[in-house]
Order: C-alpha cells, then sequence, then structure tokens
C-alpha cells in the first residue's frame, strides 16, 4: 500500500471543496517544488497524484521506496540540516515523472456502430470516439489533412485508427424488454475527423460511412472477432461503458494503444511476473511432507542405513532356492555361477535316430541295383511322341535329288498329296538336318 497516507486524519487534512481532496505528504510537495511545479498545479492533481502514488506502490515497490528516500533528503536539505544526504536530482526528476504522467487517456464520445458475430455470435458495440493524442491524418502525399478546408473527401486520407480492448456488455435482447450479453470495443480517431463527421448533420455522410466502415474493419484485424459484413449506426454516443447508463467512457491504456504503431507480431505482449518462492518452502502441508520423504531416502541410499520397526520380524538371511550335493551339504555359488553339466542324465540324452546312418551304403544295397532294369516310364505308350510324328509324315531326302526333282515332288504333292517315289529316310543327324517333312492327307 502507499506509505506516504497519513494514518490518523488531523485538521485540514480533507479539504471542503467538492472533491474532498487530501493533503499531499510535504516530503512530496519538497521535490515538486524542486522541479519547479508551482503549489496551484499540485493541488489540482493532488487526488490523481495521491492515486498514481498507491499504485506505485503496488506495482514497482523498490521504485516507490526509492522516491521516498529522495523525497526525504529534499525535505532534510531544504531544512537546513547539516549531515542532510546530498539528493540525486536526476533520479528524483525520472521517479516523479513517471508518478506525474498519466499511464491512461480518456477517450471523447462520438456515436455507435452496432454489429453482428457471425454464425449467431451476438452483437458487438463499436464506439467510435476521439482524443488529442492520435496522430491526425494525412493526405496521399503524407502531409497534414488538417491543414485542408473544409469539404474535403475522406477518401484517399490515410487515417490512424487506435482500437481497444473487447469487453462484456448489456445488450438488447431478440425479445422486448430482454437483456442479452454482448461486446464492446472502442476505436479512436483525431478530433478533427470527429469534426467532419459531426459537421454532415445527424443523418451523417461520406464522413461517417467512411470511418464507421474503416472501424469495424479494424477491428476485426485487430481482434479477431468474426463480425458480419453487416452494419448499422444506432442513436447513442458510448455503448458499455462506465456509470449507472453504462455511459461514460473506459479510460485507453496509454503503452496498449503505442504498441499498435507496431504489426501484431512485433508488439509486446505482457507476460505476468512468476513468484518464485524460496526453496526449502512449501505451499502446503502435503508438499512439506513429501519434501521431508524424499530427503529421508535420499539420506537412506547415501548411508546404506534400513530402518526396521521394533515389532518387525527379523527377514530370513537364507536364500529361498539353495544348490546341494548328495550328502546335503550346501554348494556354494562362485562368481561364474552353478556347474551343473553332472546334473543331467547322459543316457537319456541318448536316442536311437529315426534313420540309420549309411543306409544306402550297406553290402545289402550294394548288391541288389536300385533299378535293375531300367526305367519303365513311357512303356504303356507304343511309340514316342517323334515316331507317332514321323509316322505322319512322307520324308523326302533333298541331298539325293536335283532342283528340277525337288521342285516336281513338291508340285506333285501339292496336288496329289503323294510322291511317285520317295527317297529312302536317313536316320544320321546331319541327314534329318536337311530333310524335309511333309504331313501325309
Amino acid at each position: 500500500m502507499n506509505e506516504a497516507r497519513r494514518q490518523a486524519a488531523r485538521p485540514g487534512d480533507f479539504g471542503g471543496g467538492p472533491d474532498g481532496g487530501r493533503k499531499l505528504p510535504n516530503e512530496v510537495k519538497a521535490m515538486a517544488r524542486q522541479m519547479g511545479i508551482s503549489a496551484k498545479e499540485l493541488s489540482e492533481v493532488g487526488d490523481t497524484m495521491w492515486a498514481r502514488l498507491t499504485e506505485l506502490s503496488e506495482k514497482d515497490p523498490v521504485a516507490y521506496a526509492e522516491l521516498m528516500k529522495e523525497s526525504a533528503k529534499h525535505v532534510a536539505k531544504n531544512a537546513g540540516e547539516e549531515l542532510a544526504e546530498e539528493p540525486d536530482d536526476a533520479k528524483a526528476n525520472e521517479l516523479m515523472n513517471r508518478v506525474l504522467s498519466p499511464s491512461v487517456l480518456t477517450p471523447v464520445p462520438g456515436f455507435v456502430v452496432k454489429c453482428q458475430l457471425k454464425y449467431g455470435g451476438g452483437k458487438v458495440m463499436v464506439n467510435i470516439c476521439s482524443h488529442q493524442a492520435v496522430v491526425p491524418p494525412n493526405d496521399q502525399r503524407g502531409k497534414d489533412a488538417t491543414k485542408y478546408k473544409a469539404g474535403i473527401s475522406p477518401r484517399g486520407l490515410q487515417i490512424p485508427l487506435v482500437v481497444g480492448r473487447v469487453r462484456s456488455c448489456a445488450v438488447a435482447g431478440k425479445a422486448s424488454n430482454t437483456v442479452a450479453e454482448g461486446k464492446a470495443v472502442d476505436v479512436l480517431v483525431h478530433p478533427w475527423v470527429m469534426d467532419q463527421i459531426n459537421g454532415e448533420g445527424p443523418r451523417g455522410g461520406p464522413w461517417r460511412a467512411e470511418i464507421a466502415a474503416l472501424a469495424v474493419s479494424w477491428v476485426a484485424k485487430e481482434t479477431k472477432l468474426p463480425l458480419d459484413s453487416g452494419w448499422k449506426h444506432i442513436n447513442s454516443k458510448y455503448k458499455g461503458g462506465l456509470g449507472k447508463k453504462s455511459d461514460e467512457p473506459v479510460p485507453f491504456d496509454i503503452e496498449e494503444a503505442q504498441q499498435q504503431s507496431k504489426p501484431p507480431d512485433e508488439r509486446k505482449k505482457s507476460v505476468e511476473k512468476k513468484i518464485e518462492k524460496p526453496e526449502g518452502v512449501a505451499a502446503s502441508p502435503a508438499q512439506l511432507l513429501k519434501r521431508a520423504r524424499d530427503l529421508a531416502s535420499k539420506e537412506e541410499k547415501e548411508n546404506h542405513v534400513s530402518l526396521k520397526l521394533p515389532t518387525q520380524k527379523k527377514s530370513s538371511k537364507k536364500p529361498l532356492v539353495q544348490e546341494v550335493d548328495k550328502d546335503g551339504a550346501v554348494v556354494e555359488c562362485t562368481d561364474e555361477g552353478f556347474d551343473i553339466s553332472d546334473d543331467i542324465d547322459k543316457s537319456e540324452r541318448k536316442k536311437k535316430p529315426a534313420v540309420k546312418k549309411g543306409f544306402l551304403r550297406t553290402a545289402k544295397a550294394r548288391k541288389a541295383a536300385l533299378y535293375p532294369s531300367g526305367s519303365e516310364q513311357g512303356e504303356s505308350q507304343k511309340e514316342g511322341t517323334y515316331s507317332r510324328f514321323m509316322s505322319k509324315c512322307k520324308v523326302v531326302d533333298t541331298t539325293t535329288m536335283s532342283k528340277e526333282e525337288v521342285d516336281a515332288a513338291t508340285r506333285q504333292y501339292a496336288g496329289t498329296g503323294t510322291v511317285s517315289q520317295p527317297p529312302q529316310v536317313r536316320e544320321s543327324a546331319s541327314l534329318r538336318c536337311r530333310t524335309a517333312a511333309m504331313p501325309s492327307p
């Protein structure tokens, strides 16, 4: 909390004005005078500064402690103390700027555009607002468009926009007099743009239509909301805000707004700081018990000590299975293990083979030939394939005939199917190679 807060109320601590603002500590006043801030300016931002001091004490306690330390140095120096330390003006100015500089900006309401989410997702209220911190629009040549006279067209202008966070809000339901849950998001433009829109009258014109379409498309890109292409204006200046009527603008975070000048991929993502607990501190009794068990198990492994309960029976040192010899004496196992080769009866391993070795080389087998009369395969057939084929052919030996005789025999066979004087068939291999077979009719 803010350590500079007064613990007891004194006369004059709470002013009688409408704001009822409390006084700031003397240390802060002294530092403000050192920075050149008048008492009037300091009184105007008194409540805001007090709230920012409280915020600084919660978010950055180290910076808050340094600020209080530098404030005490300034007070001691202004009081003329001899042992007062010299304050660090550069450090004090940096810390005071963090307190005095605004961290949020409040939009100025303009008009509302009602959109619809795709697939029946509900309504989205887009509040078109303005603020002086937004960059003014430029023309195609990069010049400031606010220098032009009234009546300039919005087409071709580069109009910067700032999109806020999506928040839940109450919207009208489908049935009469019912309330449904919707979403609201703010879009900031430069005040000059809002002046052009207001100059078109209540019905609007090209400026209102162009800015509304641009805002809806930019909201869909920045927030990833699946907005429908259709939208319409409603008779309202702000929706989903603060206050009883939800018509008060929601403050904008300046750092978040400045990040939108960069592409989405290059923006810094806010990461919550993880609170690291000191080692040895458990978050719950269960974790503390687990840690104690782990430490006990680790010590047991290192010291090779096993803990036993007093009522626990002594475990048998003898193994469940032992090797004994014929006399019943226990055979100790060596590093190489037990020798069990003598335990197997060798007579049981000797069995007669299914086939006697060398049965084909016996004297009886050598006396009796395997096939004494040769192969009888094909005896059921009277003639072989070649013999049957040749019996149907008329063989002419062309080696004993002249060319004229061969031509005459060929013509005779073609006409009658027979040859008058066929030559004798020779059985030599060379003869068969030079004969011509003519199938019989």
